[in-house]
Parts: structure tokens; C-alpha cells; sequence
């Protein structure tokens, strides 16, 4: 992390050092933009929106994004991975700037432990961005994460515990949660999408996906269900199951 002086702006450029190739670092650039985003929202408000934001990768941002941040510029195949931000937004974060120099790995080794249903929400939901661009290369073991989140292992069980949850719950709702985006998009093969959430067979994939959802990963790209089904994962309430939240849908 480290920041760029451009007049009356700055950027804060967050670059994956030694992934600037991978074919999926769009995976790993959002969520490091959404950290930043959502520390300058807790200062600036809910409603700030950045300058501009730019990517290293080429992917097309998805509309859903650009419907979020109308106002926002998006740059793809840029240099870094970057958030413009007015100096007058940073100057608020006088308090919170230790938090800018680090990735979601050191938010995530800060946490406390919470009892408040949103702050338990926010813990898991940025495990689940952690984890999701390891999900390429198989499903990730908690010793893995627990290392790449800057916890050990007792420590993250524990959190997850006390926010009513599990790593292979975790595990599963990320995958989830991308399979989900990916089906949204009618180029990708259901096998292309299995690959990229960690799993070696399409029929290990629509398996999984049956007991999460109780229909087939085809089933659910028929309903047209791409774009709806992940804002509800994303914000579960205790009890409440994936193939329930796809009735609610």
C-alpha cells in the first residue's frame, strides 16, 4: 500500500505484489478496493462515492457495480490497483489511517470479538472475500487462511464461533457466493464455473450447489437468479439457510 500525491487528490494504490499476471486478479483487486471504500465511508458517510477507481486486470466492470458507484470513474488495465480519493475525504481519517496500510488480512487479525449481529456480519463477509481468490487453486485449509488473515488458527475458529459460524460454512458460502456471479454470466460453462470455485468436477460442483440451494446450478441460471440471489447470501440473519433465502427470492 502507498499513496500517490495528484493535486487536489491522492491515490491510495493497494498492488498484489507478484499477481499482476494472474488471470483472476479482478478477485483479489475488489475486495481490497472495498476495504478502503468502506474505511473512508466510515468517516466521510455511507453515501461517498470514490473519484475514480482503476484495476490492473481488463475484466468489464459488472453493471451492478457501476450501478453502485454511478459517479464513479472506472479505469481497467491500468497500472495499479488504485482509489482516487479528494484529500479533504483523507484528512477525516486522521484516526484511521493505520488502517489504510493494511490489506484485509489486518483488518481481519484485528477484529475483536463481537457480539453485534452487523459488526459478526462484516467479519465473515471479509473472510469470505479473503478467501474467495484462493478458491481457484482448490478449496483452502484453515491453516492457510488463518495465516494469510495474520491469526492463528485457534484465534480464527474462535471468531467464527462467536459470530455462529464455521470455516467450512465460510468455505462453502464463498464459493457459493462466486459460483453465484459466475452463473450470471451466460459465456461461462457450468464446468468453467466448478473450476473456478475450487472444485476438480462438475459433478462434485452441482452436488454441492443442490444441498446449499436445493436446485442444480443449471436450474438456477434458468431462473435468471444470478443477480439476485448474492446480495441476499450477503446478508444472512442467524438460522437462515441458503435455500431459504432462494425461496425468498
Amino acid at each position: 500500500m502507498r499513496f500517490q500525491p495528484e493535486g487536489d487528490y491522492l491515490r491510495i494504490i493497494c498492488n498484489m505484489a507478484s499477481l499482476e499476471s494472474h488471470p483472476f486478479l479482478c478477485l483479489v483487486e475488489w475486495p481490497n478496493l472495498r476495504i478502503i471504500i468502506s474505511i473512508v465511508q466510515s468517516v466521510a458517510g455511507p453515501s461517498w462515492r470514490p473519484r475514480e477507481l482503476s484495476f490492473i486486470s481488463r475484466w468489464r466492470v459488472p453493471d451492478v457495480v457501476r450501478e453502485a458507484f454511478p459517479d464513479t470513474q472506472f479505469r481497467m488495465g491500468q497500472p495499479h490497483t488504485s482509489v482516487l480519493v479528494d484529500r479533504a475525504d483523507l484528512a477525516l481519517l486522521t484516526q484511521g489511517a493505520p488502517l489504510l496500510a493494511n490489506s484485509t488480512s489486518s483488518l481481519l487479525a484485528s477484529w475483536e470479538d463481537q457480539a453485534d449481529p452487523h459488526q459478526a456480519w462484516e467479519f465473515v463477509s471479509l473472510l469470505r472475500s479473503l478467501i474467495q481468490p484462493y478458491l481457484y487453486g482448490g478449496r483452502p485449509d484453515v491453516a492457510l487462511v488463518a495465516e494469510v488473515a495474520g491469526v492463528s488458527r485457534r484465534t480464527l475458529q474462535r471468531r467464527l464461533a462467536s459470530c455462529g459460524s464455521s470455516f467450512s460454512q465460510i468455505v462453502q458460502e464463498a464459493s457459493f457466493e462466486l459460483a453465484c456471479r459466475y452463473l450470471g454470466d451466460a459465456d461461462l460453462k457450468v464446468i468453467e464455473v466448478a473450476m473456478m470455485v475450487g472444485y476438480e468436477t462438475p459433478q462434485h460442483f452441482t452436488r454441492a450447489f443442490r444441498r446449499f440451494t436445493g436446485i442444480t446450478p443449471s436450474q438456477f441460471r434458468q431462473h435468471g437468479l444470478g443477480g439476485n440471489i448474492a446480495p441476499v447470501l450477503g446478508h444472512p440473519t442467524p438460522g437462515t439457510s441458503a435455500s431459504v433465502a432462494l425461496q425468498a427470492v
